[in-house]
């Protein structure tokens, strides 16, 4: 009898499947649709390098396909399913796509080491300047002014608060004589007249010749004073709520469970300013850069709304676990499992290069001043 404490070393060329997830860099779908719609196709991403290099090592044929159902992540209950439904009713032996290992999880299935050097960032993929903007600091000043500011000040009758303005704005006590009090007010008139003009020249040269860039949204509190509806897949949503504490909870009660196809986050995030879109950090940089119409239209929220460590799902008490774990620990602590993310990265972005910046030669102004300077 075969003892598989330690595991295999050698699986003498048997088939292992493993069902993925769209989800670059670590898991990058080739582009002909008719060839995943088939079946069995050939991934490229970070995960499935580690998969490709263990089968060379135990000596197995890698076998990629998307979930029978068609879910993304899935789940075990009520009923087993997406990756973690393939994994848990062993039509898989392995499940990849920036995985988290959850409770749940780790008392059915078995969890690799982590597959990524640092803890992965659920966060919110928001428009660009939807933040409410701050007061400046003129119209704090002319709000002063407003006759609810003065008549909420102290709780007095509406006669005594008019002569307490009066008094405050010219500077003199109620009781001077009639002959004056029209030269005091012309007086104050005018030099109120010149800190409105002083400020606002100030204030529109200020504008001119430092760029206005406003405050985006970058924390939990900022995106829940917004008027925003979040949306995200209903995996992160519910992994969210499960390590939700404080106002984490209030964020959980916001969202609205509506799936999209994660290839169109960007466009949708750009072109529909009042929605928010959670996601791994990972996938939304990636999606950010090969998506031209996300340049300057989209913002990634510095916050977390919760962290992990990505892993790989394996059957329970399986063979491969011991191996895989010993295998992938080599290729994290080497280095290379960081070098072969920014590979795809940069591969990635050599084929979507960002939009140069403006010159001359982009426009119609480069005609017209060679003839004017040779005048």
């Amino acid at each position: 009898m075969t003892d598989f404490r330690y595991g295999l070393n050698n699986f003498y060329g048997c088939l292992l499947n493993s069902t993925v997830v769209n989800l670059p860099p670590i898991i990058i779908f080739p582009k002909n649709e008719e060839e995943i719609n088939g079946g069995a196709f050939n991934p490229t991403g970070t995960e499935a390098s580690i998969v490709l290099e263990l089968s060379k090592k135990l000596n197995f044929k890698s076998w990629f396909a998307i979930p029978e159902d068609k879910e993304l992540w899935g789940w075990i209950y009520p009923s087993p399913g997406g990756v973690i439904g393939d994994i848990f009713t062993k039509k898989s032996y392995f499940g990849i796509g920036l995985l988290a290992a959850t409770t749940e999880r780790h008392h059915l299935l078995d969890i690799s080491v982590p597959t990524e050097p640092k803890l992965e960032c659920l966060s919110f993929a928001v428009p660009f300047g939807v933040m409410k903007k701050q007061a400046d600091w003129i119209e704090i000043y002319i709000n002063e002014f407003k006759i609810n500011v003065w008549i909420n000040y102290e709780k007095k009758s509406i006669s005594s608060v008019a002569l307490d303005t009066f008094s405050a704005f010219l500077g003199f006590p109620i009781n001077v004589t009639q002959n004056s009090s029209f030269r005091i007010i012309t007086i104050a008139w005018i030099w109120y007249s010149f800190i409105i003009i002083i400020s606002y020249q100030s204030l529109m040269r200020s504008k001119l010749t430092v760029p206005y860039h406003p405050k985006e949204i970058d924390t939990i509190p900022e995106l829940l004073e917004s008027d925003l509806d979040l949306y995200g897949p209903i995996n992160l949503v519910k992994f969210v709520a499960n390590n939700a504490e404080g106002i984490r909870e209030q964020l959980v009660n916001r969202f609205e469970l509506k799936e999209f196809i994660v290839e169109e986050v960007m466009n949708y995030v750009s072109f529909h300013k009042d929605k928010a879109y959670l996601q791994q950090m990972t996938s939304l940089f990636y999606y950010a850069m090969i998506n031209p119409n996300s340049r300057g239209k989209v913002h990634f929220m510095k916050e977390c709304a919760s962290e992990y460590y990505p892993i790989i799902l394996l059957q329970r008490n399986s063979p491969v676990t011991e191996s895989f774990n010993k295998i992938t620990r080599k290729l994290f602590e080497s280095g290379i499992l960081s070098k072969w993310r920014s590979q795809y990265i940069y591969d990635t972005v050599k084929k979507n290069p960002p939009s140069s910046k403006l010159s001359l030669r982009h426009s119609k102004v480069n005609k017209y001043v060679p003839t004017y300077m040779y005048k």
